[in-house]
């Protein structure tokens, strides 16, 4: 299921899989978009709910803002989605590109990192 997070002009599109009750959050590589991980979300959908993003500038992702991304903007983004999505404790997961998505999200929600 093709979803996204509103933030200001901008969307972060995101693809949500599987049925397990941990949750893990996916960031591809660069040049890349969420259907990199395919095969990964078949194997762990019985223990996971999947989240694999399109990071900006990559797949259905849109980023219309003047400036460049922030952390600060980063951290708002990730809160309305871990909210709507009503996650409080979570998994990350994120190679190349990702990787930065990945340690920039552990460092602003270390308390709700698995």
């Amino acid at each position: 299921m093709q979803l996204a997070v509103p933030y200001k002009n901008s969307s972060l599109a995101y693809q949500k899989s599987g049925h397990g009750e941990k949750s893990l959050l996916l960031f591809h590589g660069f040049g890349q978009h969420h259907k990199i991980f395919e095969t990964l979300t078949e194997a762990l959908s019985p223990h996971y709910t999947l989240y694999a993003f399109d990071l900006f500038f990559h797949g259905q992702s849109k980023w219309e803002d003047e400036t460049p991304l922030e952390k600060k903007m980063w951290r708002e983004i990730m809160l309305q989605f871990l909210t709507e999505n009503k996650i409080e404790r979570f998994s990350v997961l994120g190679f190349s590109l990702g990787g930065k998505f990945t340690l920039a999200t552990l460092e602003l929600f270390p308390d709700r990192i698995e």
